[in-house]
């Protein structure tokens, strides 16, 4: 092979090289960008079908969500400053920036600070809720005992067959017609 060639290659090979660590870079940023949109929209969802409970439920909630916006709204100027530093890298030869790298570490640790804090609020709402079962489970097992025992009784309140059959019949006799009511009656219409 000749020099020629030789050198072709390497300027192939770097610009690819160059390609894949922009695409790289830039995909990193795009999925930083659309999960932390979704955390956002995770917890917002679990917000309004939960809703909060205690206090810290609250302020885990409002940290995490105030994470990933802080995410998202760096990784959009990030995008921004990229596309800058892009231009003056092309048109002045311009070295690194300071300032992209501080948005990178800002983004990416308030990215992980919103997946531990969402991680926190969801261990918490578990244990919240198997506390409460458990506590319900309890109240329903105590309910059945005093249900049982205030019907305990009521057994002993059923009324003898023998009464009830004679309390029922009982003033049946005073039903019957009486010979002066039909006499009365006779008199009259003769």
């Amino acid at each position: 092979m000749s020099v020629e060639q030789d050198q072709e290659k390497e300027i192939q090979y770097y610009s690819a090289a160059v390609n894949t660590w922009f695409a790289t870079r830039l995909e990193h940023d795009k999925h930083l960008l659309s999960l932390s949109a979704g955390g956002v929209g995770l917890l917002v969802t679990l917000l309004t079908t939960i809703g909060v409970k205690s206090v810290v439920a609250f302020v885990l909630f409002a940290a995490a969500i105030a994470t990933f916006v802080v995410c998202v709204i760096t990784v959009l100027a990030i995008f921004t400053r990229n596309a800058d530093h892009i231009e003056k890298i092309i048109n002045e030869n311009a070295s690194g920036d300071s300032f992209l790298r501080k948005l990178d570490f800002v983004a990416k640790g308030s990215f992980i600070l919103g997946v531990v804090l969402t991680a926190i609020l969801g261990i918490s709402i578990a244990i919240d809720n198997l506390t409460k079962e458990s506590v319900m489970s309890k109240e329903t097992k105590e309910t059945r005992v005093d249900v049982r025992e205030s019907v305990e009784g009521a057994s002993q309140l059923k009324p003898n067959n023998t009464a009830v059959e004679r309390r029922s019949v009982e003033g049946a006799g005073k039903l019957r017609p009486t010979d002066q009511g039909n006499s009365g009656g006779n008199k009259k219409d003769g």
